[in-house]
């Protein structure tokens, strides 16, 4: 991190990461995210860092009028660092209640330039047996890029995602042949029990839908055997392994993957850690190791 920011980070959310923070990785061996969470009391802290980031003033202001008129009941920040410097923010934001799609037009209307080109989120809703998108994530990068994507908390069984994704895939506007390809990638990374979350946003070629899943606590073998097949460098999956080893994980707390109309669109693995149970100063530990990753996405 440059110094100035690690420390703005470290004084606004210190206390707060030592409670729970977020780890992330992906195929970037120089990058990597951390994420903190809390309510609206976080928002201040947030729109402080935020002040030190030269390409995020919009993004605060956008993000004020969203709170202002959603008024979430959770939030989670995260920040992306790029060797020493911040190559992006997120905030992430829970819905008190699912919004119908004409209150979700209307809310992102209000956050100029955020803007929605994707499918109306009740027909993705649809299939997935939820009344609606239950958080958003509003994203700037260091290009001065605006980015929103939507997220639902699904109940159904692991056993049903078959039968959703077809509806689902097409829902977004995307190849039936994904859904089948995609359903079998994420057979062997999801455990017995609820689907979980589910992302939509149009990162794709040409702004196109991009479909993202979250399978919870898969086993680093699993997990390091997955991203190997989708390019990840042998030196860069000894770091992710090194990394787990640090944090005493046996599974990654999440491993995110994402699907659109080429194919698949990205990865990324999580650790979710408690540093305030920590047993010494040198002993990590990560959550994830749980039935349940204790470090959730706002939406969840």
């Amino acid at each position: 991190m440059h110094a100035p920011l690690a420390q703005g980070f470290g004084g606004l959310f210190g206390r707060t990461a030592h409670r729970a923070v977020e780890y992330s990785f992906d195929a970037d061996r120089s990058a990597y995210g951390m994420m903190v969470g809390g309510d609206m009391d976080l928002l201040p802290a947030i729109w402080q860092f935020s002040g030190l980031i030269g390409f995020a003033g919009q993004w605060a202001w956008s993000t004020r009028n969203w709170c202002r008129a959603v008024q979430p009941d959770r939030l989670l920040f995260r920040v992306d660092w790029q060797d020493r410097d911040c190559r992006a923010l997120t905030l992430y934001c829970r819905f008190p209640q699912p919004p119908d799609d004409t209150l979700f037009a209307s809310l992102v209307r209000a956050c100029w330039p955020f803007r929605w080109d994707g499918p109306p989120p009740g027909a993705a809703a649809q299939p997935l047996g939820v009344p609606g998108p239950r958080g958003v994530a509003l994203r700037v990068d260091a290009a001065g890029r605006h980015m929103m994507a939507i997220y639902y908390r699904v109940e159904k069984s692991t056993n049903e995602a078959q039968a959703l994704l077809a509806p689902l895939f097409e829902a977004a506007g995307l190849p039936a042949e994904r859904a089948d390809a995609a359903a079998a990638e994420l057979k062997k990374l999801y455990r017995p029990g609820p689907i979980g979350v589910i992302g939509l946003d149009c990162s794709g070629p040409d702004g196109s839908a991009v479909i993202k899943f979250d399978p919870s606590n898969v086993p680093l073998p699993v997990g390091l055997s997955y991203v190997a097949g989708k390019g990840c460098e042998a030196a860069r999956a000894t770091e992710l392994a090194a990394l787990a080893n640090a944090f005493r994980a046996v599974c990654f707390s999440y491993l995110g993957t994402k699907f659109c109309a080429a194919g698949t669109a990205g990865w990324r693995v999580y650790f979710s850690l408690e540093p305030w149970r920590m047993r010494s100063a040198l002993a990590a530990a990560c959550s994830g190791q749980s039935d349940r990753p204790s470090m959730r996405f706002p939406y969840l």
